[in-house]
């Protein structure tokens, strides 16, 4: 039986207006910040052989993934399950590609919390003061995760408050950074003296790994099934496509040409910080600062935000245990929030930031491979754009997957490959224990039941208020002490 025809349980109630889901396809760029400074200490100038490349796939992608949205409008969770419909002949192939996109994004709320721990103790060090780093990740894991249990709304506002000044400083610092490398005296010119070659087994290391963020601009997809206009969200795919070069070669350019100092390392911060003094000057300093900060916090909302729609809608399709296609009346997918949060806190207590990276990276990658395979079998479909192309790139990035992969670790790649199947075993067990809220009917008798208006009838955005009032505030009291104290 093919996916497509799978009658929908439950679909998920059109809620979202346009700028909501636009907000969440922006993702990638601020995957690119907190990449590049890693690629570039590496591989320097040789970097620009992996981003170019890389953007003209990922453009491909996204207006790919853009085309097979206006076919599958009621289809929630994106790409993974437009995959599956491509693939709806190997129904099991389907389901592992899916929880392997989903798990390679489920590690975000994880990676993103040390991160950001990690930049607090920065900041506060220097004074001589120490933080608990597990309570503190744990916290920044769990925060927006609390907000979706409250539903869409709350966490797409979230999402919406930081998103536009955070991608709006990144764009300034392309433009801007880009403007004073063209025409500014004091410029060291806006192209490198010369592009060092690269090994293609760098190449191949280094682009598995920049992958995460020209590959990972197609995640409106994901809400078309939520939005109130599914075609102007899926107008995202194509706007973010034609910034892509902007924002990943055009910063990269700014970052090679003014973060200079070797000694910085892959520090995401000094690297920023060194890049944006000469255009931004005494200001660069609180700029940077909200750019590392609000780049986790939106890459965890994100991730908090599309993972459960991927277990929705595989259950939806019969490929997952029913329970995870329960949606309350305020849309949160309680269930796959659940299995999800588990999960982003398995990452966090394994700790080491690049091997959580690199074994997600690994299912992540495999599901983009496992798209190319499915739009290759279907290219005769008026729905694939390039289905031949697609031949070719599963030959190329499976090459990358495979070698790629390797070169960060034989262990981590083999966990990356059969990760999946841990999950596609926990889910079979989950069939099988008689817990009741295990099962869909506790979830459908829960959601039944006549709910309590708040008195306050703006209780989401009172909550969401005192969300923004929390990090905020937190984020000004340590900038006014550290002032103060002139550190």
């Amino acid at each position: 039986m093919e996916i497509d025809r799978v009658p929908f349980l439950n679909r998920l109630r059109r809620t979202m207006s346009s700028v909501e889901t636009w907000g969440f396809s922006l993702v990638g760029f601020l995957t690119w910040f907190t990449l590049v400074p890693s690629v570039q200490a590496e591989i320097g100038s040789a970097s620009m052989w992996v981003w170019i490349p890389g953007v003209i796939v990922g453009i491909l992608i996204n207006l790919q993934v853009q085309s097979l949205g206006e076919k599958y409008p009621d289809v929630s969770g994106g790409t993974p399950n437009y995959t599956t419909r491509l693939l709806h002949r190997y129904p099991a192939l389907g389901r592992y590609l899916g929880i392997a996109y989903y798990l390679g994004w489920v590690s975000f709320p994880a990676i993103n919390a040390i991160v950001i721990t990690d930049l607090i103790q920065f900041h506060l060090e220097p004074m001589g003061l120490n933080i608990p780093e597990k309570l503190f990740e744990i916290g920044f894991t769990a925060i927006a995760y609390f907000v979706a249990f409250s539903g869409t709304r709350a966490i797409a506002i979230v999402h919406l408050f930081f998103v536009f000044p955070s991608i709006g400083c990144l764009l300034l610092f392309c433009v801007q950074g880009l403007g004073w490398l063209a025409f500014s005296p004091q410029s060291p010119g806006l192209l490198p003296s010369k592009i060092d070659a690269i090994s293609v087994y760098d190449w191949l290391k280094w682009y598995f790994y920049a992958a995460y963020t020209f590959y990972a601009c197609e995640t409106a997809s994901s809400f078309v099934a939520d939005s109130l206009h599914p075609k102007d969200t899926l107008k995202a795919l194509s706007w973010v496509a034609w910034f892509m070069p902007l924002v990943f070669v055009g910063g990269t350019l700014v970052l090679l040409q003014l973060a200079t100092d070797r000694s910085l390392g892959s520090n995401l911060y000094g690297n920023f910080l060194a890049a944006a003094k000469p255009f931004w000057g005494d200001a660069a300093p609180v700029i940077v600062t909200l750019l590392v900060a609000s780049s986790c916090l939106l890459g965890t909302a994100t991730s908090v935000c599309n993972t459960p729609r991927v277990l929705f809608q595989l259950a939806q399709d019969g490929l997952l245990s029913p329970v995870f296609g329960s949606a309350s009346r305020r849309g949160a997918l309680e269930p796959a929030l659940v299995l999800t949060f588990i999960c982003s806190l398995g990452f966090l207590v394994w700790g080491d930031t690049t091997r959580i990276f690199v074994v997600s990276g690994v299912c992540w990658f495999v599901s983009i491979v496992g798209l190319h395979l499915g739009l290759w079998m279907q290219r005769h479909d008026p729905a694939v754009r390039w289905g031949r192309l697609s031949l070719v790139l599963v030959a190329v990035e499976s090459i990358i997957l495979l070698v790629g992969g390797v070169a960060w670790g034989w262990m981590d790649f083999g966990i990356g490959l059969l990760l999946p199947f841990g999950m596609i075993a926990l889910d079979a067990a989950i069939g099988r224990i008689p817990w009741e809220p295990l099962h869909l009917p506790w979830w459908d008798r829960l959601h039944a039941k006549p709910v309590t208006p708040p008195k306050n009838g703006d209780f989401v955005v009172l909550q969401v208020a005192i969300l923004i009032a929390l990090i905020c505030g937190t984020a000004t009291i340590s900038w006014l002490i550290r002032s103060w104290l002139r550190v």
